[in-house]
């Protein structure tokens, strides 16, 4: 039998895959939303690929870059004369 894994969450379990706080989840559904959640009567269930997109769509900064020998040395040499 495959065990799949589930598509919501509950705000605690969210809380605990993202390290917050439950109060931070409680005054973003009052406040800016930032993260969706559907409400099914009075429960709350976040879905665990929409809030992977949110989180996508609100970074910052760029990528890594990756360093060649060439970017180390130079950025050493730069260094060196300080």
């Amino acid at each position: 039998m495959k065990i799949l894994e589930p598509v919501t969450v509950t705000e605690t379990e969210l809380s605990e895959l993202m390290s917050l706080s439950t109060t931070f989840l409680q005054r973003d559904r009052r406040g800016k939303r930032l993260l969706p959640f559907y409400k099914l009567g009075g429960a709350v269930r976040y879905d665990l690929g929409r809030v992977r997109q949110a989180l996508l769509s609100m970074e910052l900064g760029g990528g890594l870059q990756k360093k060649t020998r060439a970017s180390i040395a130079s950025g050493l040499a730069g260094s060196a004369g300080t």
